[in-house]
C-alpha cells in the first residue's frame, strides 16, 4: 500500500523523512489517509470477532493504525482499526469513527481533489465511502450527519415485523430451543452464539435438534458440540461448559467423542459428569485434588455372551488419569473384550504362579544335591586324614622296632 504512495508530497514520505519512525512503530501495520481512496469504512459496535464477516474470513482481518500526522503541531494521532486488504475494507469502532472521521475524511477528500482535479467535490461526499449496515437494526436507521458523526433515527415497525420480533423473543426464551440459523446462509449457531444478533428477524429460524444439513459455526462450535450431547438439561449448560474448560479439552476432542459418536451427557452436580454410551453408563468425578476418577455401572455375567446391568457403580481401574484419555477409553470399551482380557490376565497370573513354584522346587532340589555333595566331599577328606594318621603311627612303630633291632645286633 505505502510503496505506491511514497511520493515526496505524500503523508508517508513526510512522516518517514521528518519523524523518528522507530519511536512510533510498534510492529503493527500503519496506513495514511491519502492511501485510503477506494476503501470502504465499516463502523461497528462491540468486538470484531462477533461480526459474521470475521467468523467467515478471520485470517484476512489485520490489526492496523491509521496515522494522522499534524505538521504544524508536530504531533501524531493513531486511530486503531482492522483492515481487510484483499477486500479493501476498514473496520472502525463507532467511538473511534465519531472522534476521527472528520479528520480522516478531510484528508481523503483533499487527496481525491488533487488526483481528479475535481474541486467541486465536497468533503461530505466522502461519506459515500461509509457502510453503516453493521449499525442498523429493525428499530432504527443510521447516517453520517453534518458533524461527521453517526446519527440514529427510530423507525416505526409494521405489524409483520412486530410479529417476527415476538416470535424470535419466544424462541430465545424457550429452554427446548437449542440451535439457531438463518435462511440466508448455511450456518447453524448455538443458542448463546453472539452472532445470532446479526440475523435479521425475517431470516431467523430456531430448532430443538441440530440440523444435519448445515455447517457448524466456527465461532460457537464448542458450545454446539457440548449442547448437542446433553440429555434435556439446557438450564445447566454452564456446568457442562465449565467441566470441559477445567479439563482443558480441545474442540477437536469434543468433535470426535461427542459430535461423531452417540455419547450423551448429564450432570447432577458440578464436579460429576454422567456419560451414557451404548449399553453402559459411566460417570467421571473430579476430586478436590483436581484428579479425574472413572466409575462404571455394575453388571452380572449370565454367560460369556450375556450380562445384565444392576444398580450402582464401581471404580474402573487402570483408566487414563486425564479427561481426554478417559473419553477415548469409554469410546473403545467392549465388555466382552474386557472380560477376555481379564481372564487372560488371571490365567497368565496363574501360569506365572505355577512357574514360580516349579522354579522354587528345582532350586530346592539343587540345593539338596549340592549339600549332599558337600557332605560326601567332607567325609572323603576326613577318611583320608584318618588313614594318613594311621599310616603315620604305624610308620613310627616300625621305625622304633628297626632302631631296637639294630641296637641289639650290635
Amino acid at each position: 500500500m505505502g510503496e505506491i504512495h511514497n511520493k515526496f508530497d505524500s503523508e508517508r514520505y513526510y512522516f518517514t523523512m521528518y519523524w523518528n519512525v522507530d519511536t512510533y512503530n510498534n510492529g503493527i501495520k500503519y496506513v495514511f489517509c491519502d492511501e485510503l481512496d477506494g476503501y470502504t469504512f465499516y463502523p461497528y459496535i462491540g468486538k470484531i470477532k462477533n461480526l459474521p464477516e470475521y467468523n467467515q474470513d478471520e485470517v484476512l482481518f489485520e490489526n492496523a493504525n491509521i496515522y494522522l500526522p499534524y505538521k504544524t503541531q508536530a504531533r501524531l494521532e493513531k486511530v486503531p482499526c482492522i483492515i481487510v486488504e484483499e477486500m479493501k475494507k476498514i473496520y472502525l469502532l463507532e467511538g473511534h469513527f465519531n472522534k476521527y472521521w472528520k479528520q480522516i475524511s478531510e484528508r481523503i477528500w483533499k487527496e481525491i481533489r488533487k488526483k481528479t482535479k475535481n474541486y467541486e467535490k465536497t468533503q461530505m461526499s466522502v461519506n459515500e465511502m461509509v457502510d453503516l449496515s453493521l449499525l442498523k437494526t429493525p428499530t432504527r436507521t443510521a447516517k453520517v450527519g453534518t458533524e461527521f458523526k453517526i446519527q440514529y433515527e427510530s423507525k416505526e415497525l409494521d405489524i409483520e415485523v412486530q410479529r417476527l420480533i415476538s416470535k424470535r423473543a419466544s424462541a430465545m426464551e424457550d429452554s427446548q430451543i437449542r440451535f439457531i440459523y438463518s435462511k440466508k446462509d448455511n450456518l447453524v449457531h448455538d443458542k448463546k452464539c453472539t452472532l445470532i444478533s446479526k440475523i435479521n428477524y425475517e431470516d431467523f429460524c430456531a430448532s430443538k435438534e441440530l440440523p444435519s444439513d448445515r455447517e457448524i459455526c466456527n465461532h460457537c462450535k464448542r458450545k454446539i458440540f457440548i449442547r448437542n450431547a446433553i440429555i434435556s438439561d439446557n438450564k445447566r449448560f454452564a456446568w457442562y461448559f465449565r467441566f470441559f474448560e477445567n479439563g482443558k479439552v480441545k474442540n477437536q476432542v469434543l468433535e470426535k467423542y461427542l459430535y461423531h459418536t452417540n455419547m450423551r451427557l448429564h450432570m447432577n452436580n458440578i464436579d460429576q459428569l454422567i456419560i451414557k454410551y451404548k449399553e453402559d453408563t459411566w460417570y467421571i468425578e473430579r476430586n478436590d485434588e483436581g484428579r479425574y476418577l472413572l466409575y462404571h455401572n455394575n453388571y452380572v455375567m449370565i454367560n460369556d455372551k450375556e450380562r445384565y446391568i444392576t444398580t450402582g457403580f464401581h471404580l474402573q481401574k487402570n483408566h487414563p488419569p486425564y479427561l481426554v484419555g478417559i473419553f477415548a477409553y469409554i469410546e473403545g470399551y467392549d465388555w466382552q473384550k474386557h472380560l477376555q482380557s481379564k481372564k487372560k490376565l488371571e490365567k497368565s497370573s496363574h501360569l506365572v504362579l505355577e512357574q514360580e513354584v516349579i522354579e522354587e522346587s528345582i532350586e530346592e532340589s539343587a540345593r539338596t544335591v549340592s549339600q549332599q555333595e558337600i557332605i560326601k566331599e567332607k567325609s572323603a577328606e576326613e577318611e583320608k586324614e584318618t588313614q594318613a594318621k594311621k599310616t603315620t603311627v604305624i610308620q613310627k612303630i616300625w621305625n622304633k622296632i628297626v632302631k631296637i633291632f639294630k641296637k641289639y645286633k650290635s
